[in-house]
């Protein structure tokens, strides 16, 4: 509920940012919301990121960002292709996330 009031309230904005960008079709909006949680499991909004970034720089990265990245990618429509090489390149990103060394 937090994220939801937090949106209406930049509502025009993000309207005018969206508005601006109208000219091109088949985009999507993501936006990173940094929440702390009190002693009373309260949320508070710290932070909005507009263009949150998607790197995966560790193993917890890539567990979070994975299938954050698939489920935005689902809800628009794209689906995984069932392409044999698909497992072989998520397993090498696996890898250099957590810094093990990869031979093809």
């Amino acid at each position: 509920m937090v994220m939801f009031k937090t949106l209406l309230a930049c509502e025009a904005k993000i309207h005018q940012f969206l508005k601006a960008k109208s000219q091109k079709s088949g985009f999507f909006e993501l936006y990173g919301f940094d929440v702390l949680l009190d002693e009373n499991l309260k949320p508070w909004v710290l932070e909005v990121n507009m263009m949150p970034s998607l790197a995966c720089d560790s193993e917890l990265d890539f567990s979070i960002k994975a299938p954050l990245i698939a489920d935005a990618l689902n809800i628009v429509g794209i689906r995984p292709a069932n392409d044999p090489h698909l497992g072989s390149i998520i397993h090498k990103e696996q890898m250099r996330a957590s810094g093990q060394a990869y031979f093809n």
